[in-house]
């Protein structure tokens, strides 16, 4: 479909995604046929939605329902066209029994990159996305239309303002599932994505409340960072269980918890009525100075408020962003006083909004007996969006950074003024140019922290955010480099993704330890360590001597370039307490007490005893809930032991609701998620118990495992650290720890990790086995092959030790089969198989050994067994397909296998490519397309799909979009013969001769003997008279 042109008018320039229900597609819009598309500036086309509905065509009956309920709701929906909110249909037009919508394109993103595993949004976000959203569904369903599929991918974020569109209405999708039912009538299926669905929703009766529930669901999902099946609902009440996982607001919590309750009765009906409720937990709507109008709350500290707001007297650009100081004692600190503080520092910042990085400070004002600031709105993204979506700089970005921010802050400092609050979130990277904005000056929130006291003006606080303040500015005395430590902090973030309060400090120096969680050249390192040295002399006085240094790195690389440094150990050793003397007293220094104090002194003695009484009645009542606690703790260590982690959950839950701030607890809770495999879940209650117990080794272990299966090595390394350094002796740690730098490809010091498990226990299997995995990714053949036979010993250990085990006699197999002694592998699987006959993945592992022995139809049987045995296993069901595809040369079968696979776990990536080679094979070149298109959605760096994608084209004597792929993938992968060969051969169907020369040579210098790189290079070579 890519490339096609729709009603002469739309041209599909890329697949977006496909759903359950339609595709997406993304094109530009033509202004007649035959015509180029539609230049709204040089180089920038116009874009639109394409949605494309594909109905059952088996009975004309269904064709013609079809027909009539596209116009249908085609007509309702162009009644929202007055809402700004939602994406309007434009056109609609049926092609070849085919239906297809185009709707406005809306620049940004969808909030699945905001939302997902992992990431959780504080109460202010999901207040706004409540605002928003329910303001759209309030609009909508006034219209008696009801959405059907609000989820985070189906709410855009607005690149323009930040606000949030809705798109993907769930009605027109109905005319795909539209059936013939036993009696003739035509019937249709539940629209939504489960999860999200309510119960009158998935009985196929959506309402205004389905709506609703939907967008309670995305809110809890966005402040616990786990999707709406993760989480469980209570046996008894039904109430969703997700208030123990998160601190939240008791009255934004009640609001949530009705909006996704079972009972449609007990549920709100309208958005209206949750608006109502919301109202008290935020100041959306409100206009202040009778100018403002508050749109969207950005943030909240100790010392300030800020919103994004609409200049009510403004046109053009009337955004801008409001600043609240917060001043809430008057008798310590009149507000006449705040007042010309206030203008002195509102002053200040109207100066520095002359450089073009800064800016402008459109206006300050009193109201209500409030102080506000006005200042112009930077329309691009914070530093703090990159790193909450995950994104981390290189060293290429990190230097472009530091030029850039250190070149505006050194005008700041030429004005005398020290920005104080410079963190993630005040760095905004302009969507215009790139370029960063600084916000946020810390200098008029010092106002906040003032007070008078005995006549003199006194600071009661500290402006600043904790891990980007040095302690010369944790103690209220700032300098200008306390401004170079937190830019330095900013960059070593987005260098490690680790916040820098995580990063922890050197047991030694007492500085910052982060080069183990980066890989720098030593020239950029040195800098940024000097950024962030703890005392101030030490550090780079300037922002000039810092651009300096840079210029001089850049000045040695152009000379030498520098070898980029491998991130280096974190040391385990615990760090060494110090102590510091106590000040003591010579004597009493007490005067002897006139009669009438003994009053007092009785009085107050009654007082303390009271006051004693009542300690020990409340840590009495905290031992009992704690003992409670234990027993519920230990029953479910028992089930956990038996196997039953539903009903060890259970205690656990008791637990909680007995001591919710007892560590036990939620370790327990941690603990049997985990056994569950709900990892999110287990990575949050673990998280709970640390909060209430940091120095407990086990508990940062328990951490870290979970992390990783997440996939989320580097936070996991990091935990495991902490592990380490409060136990150097807990081998599982440091064996989790080698498995985190395997993740993040340092594999020497993964190495080094389990030679020491090896040293320390010979027989440990995992040590040996991973060491070969390092080894292997080292391309260290002879070395790995050592590792394995050491596995192989530890294996013949564990066996002679348990001999009726089948899983230990199953991996001796895996390791002789790394070894290559598969009849020896085959033996010792068929062992494990007589000891138990219904091991599924027993059964899929002799498959794949019969398949390295040629033994194609013996290897069908065994997959076949495995799958009689699981049938839900996506990866027997994918090792069966390429049996089928590449072993027996079945293409159509092997595509169905595949299409089990891929119902089975929709994001294989490696099915969705393998899935396209077969239908390549079979010549259907579009559904190929299609499955490696997909395949690149969920794993972009798979250079294997795009070179297979590149072939297609070849194919389809598309060389421009073959050669756009094959570039792809040399970016991911040089050493592949055969992906320049393909390359060449799309050039040559170009005549670019000369560049098609180029990519046989390169392939030939891979391959000597790869004979059809030898043909191509002779036939190009006498193409160009060269022989």
């Amino acid at each position: 479909m890519i490339g096609t042109v729709l009603k002469g008018r739309y041209k599909l320039v890329k697949n977006l995604k496909r759903g359950a229900f339609g595709r997406i597609y993304l094109a530009e819009i033509y202004e007649a046929a035959g015509e180029e598309p539609v230049v709204q500036q040089p180089a920038v086309k116009q874009l639109c939605i394409v949605r494309h509905f594909q109905p059952n065509l088996a009975e004309p009956s269904i064709l013609k329902e079809a027909r009539w309920r596209f116009e249908t709701e085609v007509q309702r929906l162009e009644a929202l066209e007055n809402c700004p909110d939602v994406a309007h249909i434009c056109d609609a037009f049926e092609d070849e029994e085919q239906f297809y919508t185009v709707e406005d394109y809306i620049e940004g993103h969808d909030l699945g990159e905001e939302i997902g595993e992992g990431r959780r949004w504080n109460d202010r976000q999901a207040i706004n996305l409540l605002y928003d959203v329910l303001k759209i569904l309030e609009y909508v369903h006034g219209y008696d239309i009801v959405h059907r599929n609000i989820k985070p991918s189906n709410l855009i974020r607005r690149r323009q303002d930040g606000g949030i569109a809705a798109i993907d209405f769930g009605s027109l999708k109905e005319i795909e599932t539209l059936a013939i039912a036993a009696q003739g009538q035509v019937t249709t299926a539940a629209i939504g994505t489960p999860g999200y669905m309510s119960i009158e929703q998935l009985g196929g009766k959506p309402t205004a409340s389905s709506d609703l529930y939907a967008l309670g669901m995305t809110a809890i999902q966005a402040l616990t960072g786990m999707s709406p099946r993760q989480l469980q609902r209570h046996p008894q009440t039904g109430l969703l269980m997700w208030r123990p996982l998160v601190e939240v607001d008791a009255r934004l919590a009640d609001i949530l918890d009705r909006m996704v309750h079972t009972d449609l009765n007990e549920r709100y009906q309208r958005a209206k009525d949750v608006l109502e409720d919301l109202k008290n937990l935020h100041r959306i709507g409100e206009v202040v100075d009778n100018r403002y109008q508050i749109l969207r709350e950005l943030g909240e500290g100790q010392l300030d408020r800020t919103w994004l707001a609409k200049d009510l007297q403004r046109t053009g650009q009337s955004y801008c962003i409001l600043k609240q100081l917060k001043i809430d004692n008057h008798e310590a600190f009149p507000l006449w006083e705040a007042r010309n503080l206030f203008d002195t520092e509102a002053q200040i910042l109207h100066g520095l909004g002359t450089h073009d990085r800064i800016p402008q400070l459109l206006a300050d004002f009193e109201a209500n007996g409030q102080l506000y600031l006005v200042r112009e709105y930077v329309e691009g993204e914070s530093l703090q969006d990159k790193l909450m979506a995950g994104e981390r700089f290189d060293e290429g970005q990190t230097i472009a950074f530091l030029k850039d921010i250190l070149e505006t802050l050194k005008f700041v400092h030429e004005q005398n003024t020290i920005h104080q609050d410079l963190k993630p979130s005040s760095a905004i990277v302009r969507g215009s140019d790139g370029k960063i904005a600084l916000t946020d000056f810390g200098s008029v929130k010092q106002i906040s922290t003032l007070t008078i006291e005995g006549g003199q003006l006194k600071s009661v606080g500290v402006v600043g955010t904790p891990g980007y303040m040095p302690k010369e500015q944790q103690v209220g005395n700032p300098r200008p480099n306390s401004d170079i430590y937190a830019v330095g902090a900013i960059a070593i973030h987005l260098l490690t993704g680790i916040h820098p309060t995580h990063l922890g400090r050197d047991p030694e120096t007492g500085e910052l330890s982060w080069r183990q969680h980066a890989t720098v050249t030593e020239g950029l390192a040195r800098i940024l360590d000097k950024m962030v040295l703890s005392y101030f002399r030490d550090r780079y006085g300037s922002a000039s001597e810092v651009l300096a240094d840079l210029a001089q790195l850049d000045a040695n690389r152009s000379d030498t370039p520098e070898k980029a440094i491998a991130p280096s150990p974190t040391p385990t050793d615990p760090p060494r307490d110090r102590q510091r003397p106590r000040n003591r007293s010579s004597g009493t220094g007490l005067a002897p007490s006139p009669k009438w104090m003994w009053g007092v002194a009785v009085a107050a003695a009654v007082a303390l005893v009271a006051a004693l009484v009542s300690l020990v009645v409340q840590m009495q009542q905290a031992r009992s809930q704690m003992q409670q606690a234990d027993g519920f703790v230990d029953r479910a260590n028992e089930l956990l032991a038996a196997e039953e982690p539903n009903a060890a959950n259970e205690e656990c839950y008791k637990a909680l609701a007995v001591a919710a701030d007892y560590a036990r607890s939620w370790q327990c809770s941690g603990d049997a998620f985990y056994t569950l495999g709900r990892h999110e879940l287990a990575a949050i209650a673990y998280k709970k118990a640390l909060d209430l117990d940091p120095d407990t080794a086990r508990l940062w272990g328990d951490r870290a495992k979970v992390l990783a299966e997440l996939e989320r090595p580097a936070e996991a390394l990091v935990a495991y650290d902490r592990a380490l350094q409060l136990d150097p002796t807990l081998l599982s740690a440091r064996s989790g720890r080698g498995r985190a730098l395997l993740a993040l490809e340092r594999y020497e010091e993964a190495i080094e990790q389990f030679q020491t498990v090896a040293e320390q226990e010979p027989n440990n299997l995992e040590a040996w086995e991973r060491q070969a995995e390092a080894l292997d990714a080292l391309n260290r053949p002879e070395d790995a092959r050592q590792a394995y036979e050491g596995a192989l010993q530890a294996y013949a250990s564990a066996i002679a030790r348990e001999p009726d085990n089948p899983e230990l006699w199953a991996a001796q197999g895996r390791i002789l089969g790394q070894l290559d002694r598969l009849d020896e592998a085959l033996d010792s699987v068929d062992r494990a198989l007589e000891l138990d006959p219904n091991a599924a993945p027993i059964w899929q592992k002799k498959g794949g050994l019969l398949v390295r022995l040629q033994r194609f139809y013996d290897a069908r049987d065994a997959f076949d067994r495995a799958l009689e045995l699981d049938p839900n296993s996506a990866a027997a069901w994918y090792d069966l397909a390429s049996l089928l595809s590449t072993g027996l040369l079945r293409y159509d079968s092997g595509v169905a296998a595949y299409n089990r696979a891929i119902e089975l776990q929709p994001d294989f990536a490696a099915a969705w490519r393998d899935r396209g080679i077969a239908q390549t094979l079979l010549g259907r070149y579009q559904a190929a397309l299609d499955s490696f298109d997909r395949a690149l959605e969920i794993d972009p760096q798979d250079y294997k799909t795009w070179a297979r994608r590149g072939v297609v084209f070849n194919e389809l004597r598309r060389y421009d979009e073959a050669i756009e792929s094959f570039d792809r993938a040399v970016e991911l992968e040089t050493d592949d013969a055969f992906v320049w060969v393909s390359r060449g051969i799309a050039l040559e169907s170009l005549e670019r001769y000369e560049e098609a020369l180029d990519s046989y040579e390169r392939a030939i210098a891979i391959d000597p003997d790869y004979q059809l790189a030898l043909d191509y290079r002779r036939s190009v070579r006498d193409l160009l008279g060269r022989y």
